[in-house]
């Protein structure tokens, strides 16, 4: 959700979720380093209308067996992961 409301705040302020029109990175990127409280890392893919978001859990942390969670900018949840309700 974090990441849905901070794209969201990109795309607000500058009318799209890249950092320049019709570029392809996106203004939302993965913390620098990985500090030991980590469990996914992520990654984005937009363009100036679209984004999915990818969480994929860290091999050896306790959410490794959660399975990649993705969430585009229209809301969808997929990935092999199951969703919190």
């Amino acid at each position: 959700m974090i990441c849905n409301i901070h794209s969201s705040n990109i795309s607000s302020s500058n009318g799209r979720y890249t950092t320049a029109s019709g570029g392809t990175t996106c203004g939302v990127a993965n913390p620098s380093g990985t500090p030991s409280n980590t469990y996914y890392t992520f990654t984005a893919a937009c363009t100036d209308t679209t984004f999915t978001l990818t969480a994929t859990p860290i091999t050896g942390k306790s959410q490794a067996s959660d399975g990649t969670l993705i969430l585009d900018n229209t809301g969808a949840r997929t990935g092999t992961g199951t969703w919190p309700t």
